[in-house]
């Protein structure tokens, strides 16, 4: 995920943290003929990807 490379890019103060990132991701996957129906299997679909880093003694 790309907000882990943002947040190793530099170094952070702990007055920063606890800070939250997160990311929406188009993922696609292609099924079998047939097996796609209604919204349990579906082919794209957007996803949200979130983390919060903080400091060892929180």
């Amino acid at each position: 995920p790309f907000h882990i490379l943002i947040f190793k890019s530099r170094q952070r103060s702990y007055r920063e943290l606890p800070m939250r990132l997160f990311e929406f991701g188009t993922v696609y996957r292609y099924e079998k003929s047939g097996v796609i129906h209604g919204l349990t299997r579906v082919r794209g679909m957007t996803q949200d990807d979130a983390h919060i880093f903080c400091s060892r003694a929180r």
